[in-house]
């Protein structure tokens, strides 16, 4: 029964309408060649033998085309070995290594001097087995001032040469000015570029995985029409993608057709209102 669904959607394919819809509004991860291939690579990062020369890579492409997606599945994979974190936007040494402290669960200790605390995050950085730092919000240094840029740059230098942990940055053009400033990290820095979707068929095969996820309880027909559909109004962009393909599952269960038509995937451009469910399921998968 339900056959045509992945053994996770198919589990909760006879519960209720609300439950499912709600379910329908998870994020999913569908393999696709760029991801998949920067995750590999960057998989390559995470069991690099500790060195004062670890890697440097830059993850960047248009908004949507899945730069946090990659960054968080590399977590998923590794969770001991890859941290994720979340830099203040102006330059505040204090800030920046209880920033790295807080992503290892290391306490922080606020009452030492700035200069003992940055010894203190590039030892537990150099003690754990932490091989990777993603910094998420690399764009937004990229912002600021250039003598801010320099100095950011030199600590995450000396926590990436004495932590002996590879950086790994998320952003665009801004995020690509800022390694500039550094010829080091310039020289070392791997650039992985997430692009759109073009229309071909491993596009295909990874939009008919990602509507195997939702729980409809007949089969949606993934042809020229559907496809055709789907780039519309993503332009390739998969965030966008997976946006329109999660409205759709949503409208397709809650007006009860089960499956999703091109015709419904063009009217689920506008994010529907989630329903609360009513047999106690909780939101936690986002």
């Amino acid at each position: 029964m339900f056959d045509h669904l992945s053994p996770e959607a198919r589990a909760v394919a006879t519960e209720s309408a609300d439950y499912r819809k709600l379910y329908c509004q998870k994020e999913i991860w569908v393999p696709h060649t760029g991801a998949s291939a920067a995750i590999e690579r960057l998989t390559e990062y995470a069991r690099h033998p500790k060195s004062h020369r670890m890697p440097v890579g830059l993850i960047s492409g248009p908004t949507g085309t899945g730069r946090r997606t990659v960054m968080e599945r590399l977590v998923a994979l590794h969770p001991e070995q890859v941290k994720m974190v979340t830099l203040p936007e102006t330059f505040q040494e204090r800030r920046i290594a209880i920033s790295m402290l807080k992503a290892l669960r290391h306490p922080s200790p606020w009452r030492c001097d700035v200069w003992r605390l940055i010894e203190i995050t590039t030892t537990a950085l150099r003690n754990s087995d932490v091989r990777i730092v993603c910094i998420y919000n690399a764009d937004d240094i990229g912002f600021a001032g250039r003598g801010a840029q320099g100095r950011y740059l030199a600590l995450l230098r000396r926590f990436k040469e004495q932590g002996k942990v590879s950086l790994i940055f998320r952003g665009g053009e801004q995020a690509r000015k800022l390694l500039r400033l550094d010829p080091e990290l310039r020289e070392q820095a791997e650039q992985f570029s997430l692009r759109p979707w073009g229309v071909e068929r491993s596009t295909a095969i990874a939009i008919a995985r990602a509507v195997r996820e939702f729980p409809l309880r007949l089969p949606t027909l993934i042809d020229e029409a559907f496809l055709q559909a789907v780039f519309e109004s993503s332009a390739g962009v998969p965030g966008r993608i997976f946006a329109q393909l999660r409205n759709a599952a949503w409208n397709a269960i809650d007006r009860k057709i089960e499956h999703i038509s091109p015709e419904l995937l063009r009217s689920s451009a506008v994010r529907p209102r989630l329903g609360r469910p009513t047999d106690g399921a909780s939101d936690n998968d986002r």
